[in-house]
């Protein structure tokens, strides 16, 4: 966030009491974040405050008005929802798409296969892949990609045959990733948008998740969150990217205090 590494120590279910009410919420734990930081809420709590910045401080108000109007960002061939919660994608297939596709996995190396499955146990988990009836139709390979200075294991899938019938295009791919790279730098004293996973922050309607299949464990899902490859998710990204910075006064994906105000 200031440029310096943090060190995750781990995840925990914790209980978290804000102007007397609790939440219970997922965690990520550091030894420190950084000078001034001992925290930081996510949007799922935040969105029932009222975000307030009196004398330099931050503060969090009495529960925050409904918003009146569902908020729709339209682009070429598809538009993005956001309904006070969260953000739903859809778009024009050119056609219905018919997958001839039947692997479900690429072959992962076996040093690879534990973090792996870890990492699509956890997209199970949080419910970006849904289970679904088994059928007959094509599928979308999963398969890793190894970040070695990292020393991570990301599951990624195939879109390639998909990306045939999708109406989108991708040339806002290179735009979009300088976008998320430079928003993800803001300075000092600044609301920060939280782009971790930020395409799987996106969820997909129906008509559209209901073509992205996937098979894991020979168990079969639906893919429910905009995934990385498809070559329309850089365009909507950088629609909803932009629709939150332009109302980030009243929307905060993810917000970070760090002396606001100060000099």
């Amino acid at each position: 966030m200031d440029g310096s590494l943090i060190e995750c120590l781990g995840e925990a279910d914790v209980r978290l009491t804000v102007r007397d009410r609790t939440h219970s919420v997922r965690a990520i734990v550091s030894f420190n974040l950084i000078s001034g930081v001992d925290v930081i809420l996510g949007h799922d709590i935040l969105r029932g405050y009222r975000i307030l910045f009196d004398r330099g401080q931050l503060v969090l108000g009495a529960c925050a008005e409904a918003r009146r109007e569902v908020e729709v960002v339209k682009g070429e061939n598809f538009e993005v929802v956001f309904d006070g919660a969260s953000w739903t994608a859809r778009w024009q297939w050119k056609e219905e798409p018919r997958l001839r596709n039947r692997t479900s996995q690429y072959e992962v190396p076996g040093k690879l296969r534990g973090k792996f499955n870890e990492e699509v146990e956890k997209w199970v988990e949080r419910g970006w892949l849904k289970p679904r009836a088994p059928n007959y139709g094509g599928l979308l390979p999963l398969m890793a990609v190894e970040h070695k200075r990292k020393g991570k294991v990301r599951p990624v899938l195939d879109f390639r045959e998909l990306n045939e019938f999708v109406s989108c295009s991708g040339a806002d791919a290179d735009v979009c990733g300088d976008k998320l790279r430079s928003w993800r730098q803001f300075p000092e004293n600044s609301a920060l948008l939280d782009l971790k996973d930020a395409y799987m922050q996106i969820r997909v309607a129906g008509e559209c998740s209901s073509a992205m299949r996937v098979k894991f464990k020979a168990e079969h899902f639906e893919l429910t969150r905009v995934g990385f490859g498809l070559n329309c998710a850089p365009q909507i990204m950088k629609a909803v990217l932009s629709w939150v910075v332009e109302n980030s006064g009243e929307l905060f994906e993810e917000v970070l205090w760090r002396r606001l105000m100060e000099q």
